[in-house]
């Protein structure tokens, strides 16, 4: 919830609303549970929070991310000690503008080793497979096998352009170098 109010600051339903609007294909909270964790969120000085005046409504709270909510954001973001499922990697990528570059990209390093190795282990199951008889129980545990096969290869290259882009923009953004000789 700390990255949907990097932009600007938002009430429960916005939030609501804003989730299912950007990360809701990857991660899509219940109404109850953001209205649950904005308190806790307050609490622990992560958020402010506003009282709008509304006609005909009862008052609107909304809340905006504090500097402390930022640096736990980053924080979060830039954590590189644990490994990542898919959708919290896609939640890191998503809010990437506020990560490091460098830890954003060992991230993904990370999962592409971690892809690699699934693949691998696949493919083995799969070349044992094809000795054994197509009946209704292993067909089903190879439609699972044909699904694995067939993400991984995608997701490996969606992680390599990935990759290609972070390192482009760190480069466009290091300082152009010196001419020897020069400086001020």
């Amino acid at each position: 919830m700390l990255g949907l109010l990097v932009a600007k600051e938002q009430s429960g339903y916005d939030l609501n609303r804003s989730a299912q609007q950007s990360v809701g294909l990857i991660y899509s909270p219940a109404k109850s549970r953001i209205y649950a964790v904005l308190p806790r969120l307050l609490q622990r000085g992560l958020v402010t929070r506003r009282e709008v005046p509304q006609r005909k409504r009862p008052d609107k709270s909304v809340y905006r991310i504090t500097p402390a909510g930022r640096r736990a954001l980053c924080d979060w973001l830039n954590d590189t000690s644990q490994p990542l499922s898919r959708p919290v990697l896609l939640l890191k990528v998503f809010f990437g503008s506020e990560a490091d570059p460098d830890a954003l990209a060992e991230q993904l390093l990370r999962r592409r080793e971690e892809i690699a190795s699934e693949l691998e282990t696949l493919r083995e199951i799969e070349r044992r497979n094809k000795t054994v008889r197509d009946d209704e129980l292993m067909l089903f545990a190879n439609l699972t096998l044909d699904w694995g096969l067939a993400i991984d290869p995608i997701e490996l290259d969606w992680i390599d352009r990935a990759l290609e882009r972070i390192a482009a923009l760190r480069h466009a953004e290091a300082p152009a170098p010196t001419p020897a000789g020069r400086g001020g």
